[in-house]
């Protein structure tokens, strides 16, 4: 008997460590989707935890953008079997314009949905839409929606740029989908649109501003292979600046301000002053980055750029670096143009030196 006692007592801590880590796992606003809606854009759905041990309430939905009234909803609980098998007992509603004729189906009762391979997401087992025979995946993703205290907390480009210049007023640049795309601007001198191009002159999505002393800012968020920019016309359509930015602001005096993700995780600003109808970038010696993360590949630091000079030091996928400035050139031929980048970073123990790569190799640090 004393033997079984200890053996329970001596379960309790690991029981309660798989449950924390459960919880951990479980617990908040996942990404949701059914690849009919979009696989673009998700919705949300929240886990809460019930009274029940190992029991979980959720309750979901996407809704389309481009077909109003389409959208999937979850609602129920869910029961872990594992961190990769949930049995979900509830209702999964589904509408979709081109399924069982635009009609809501309705499947209540008993699923599974599991995480198979490597995939990051619990995929609803039974696939089969029971109105229509087609396969849905419903999915609700590992990866959360960050809390409204982690978003304002966290440090991004934007919080950085909306921090510094805190005495602009700040508008989300996108005026048709909710992104992270930030705008600044003073209200005094620049007369805010957020309109979707009234001109119809591009075919990607681009939002009207609003207008400075006549000139007249635009955003596109871009596309595949294309970096969201901002640009600036003038009262004839003439195109007289594009900015490659994440986030821009415009201050009384028409000096403008932006940030930009270079090798997705670090950031880069620059600054430009409007004269008449032109724009011009005060030139920087170098660009301060400041950004901490860890190597993704082995590299060599060197004393001068162009992998050239001494080699001050190499260093394994992994380790700890901090960036500090960076510079990037344009080598131009007949059929392309190459970006020639180079990095100031430095190692732990304070050394510095010179990465150089181009736009081919990719990530180097996250």
């Amino acid at each position: 008997m004393k033997r079984i006692i200890i053996l329970i007592l001596a379960l309790v801590p690991v029981l309660s460590f798989a449950q924390n880590n459960l919880d951990n796992k479980l617990v908040g606003t996942h990404l949701f989707s059914l690849q009919w809606i979009s696989w673009d854009y998700f919705g949300n759905a929240k886990i809460t935890p019930t009274a029940t041990p190992n029991e979980y309430k959720i309750e979901g939905i996407q809704k389309s953008k481009e077909h109003k009234g389409d959208y999937v909803k979850i609602n129920g609980t869910l029961t872990a079997v594992n961190a990769k098998h949930l049995i979900f007992n509830g209702t999964v509603e589904t509408k979709v314009h081109h399924s069982n004729y635009g009609q809501p189906c309705v499947r209540t009762g008993k699923f599974n949905f599991k995480a198979t391979g490597n995939r990051k997401y619990w995929r609803l087992q039974e696939m089969e839409n029971p109105c229509d025979g087609v396969t849905d995946y419903v999915d609700i993703f590992f990866k959360k929606r960050a809390s409204k205290k982690q978003m304002k907390n966290r440090k991004t480009p934007q919080n950085d740029i909306e921090k510094t210049f805190s005495y602009l007023k700040w508008v989300d640049a996108n005026a048709y989908e909710n992104d992270v795309f930030r705008f600044g601007y003073a209200p005094k001198t620049f007369h805010l649109k957020k309109e979707k191009d009234p001109e119809h002159r591009y075919a990607n999505k681009m939002t009207f501003l609003g207008t400075y002393k006549g000139l007249k800012f635009y955003f596109s968020p871009g596309g595949v292979g294309d970096p969201p920019i901002f640009i600036v016309f003038t009262t004839n359509g003439e195109d007289i600046r594009e900015f490659s930015a994440d986030n821009l602001c415009i201050n009384s005096q028409g000096i403008i301000y932006t940030s930009k993700k270079v090798n997705k995780n670090l950031n880069i600003r620059r600054k430009f002053i409007i004269k008449g109808n032109e724009i011009e970038e005060v030139k920087q010696p170098y660009l301060y980055v400041g950004e901490k993360g860890k190597l993704l590949r082995t590299i060599k630091l060197y004393s001068s750029q162009d992998n050239q000079g001494q080699i001050v030091a190499t260093l394994p996928k992994g380790y700890e670096v901090e960036v500090l400035l960076y510079e990037q050139e344009f080598l131009r031929d007949v059929d392309s143009t190459k970006i020639i980048k180079y990095y100031l970073v430095r190692t732990k123990f304070g050394l510095v030196g010179w990465l150089t790569t181009d736009s081919q190799e990719g990530l180097f640090i996250k």
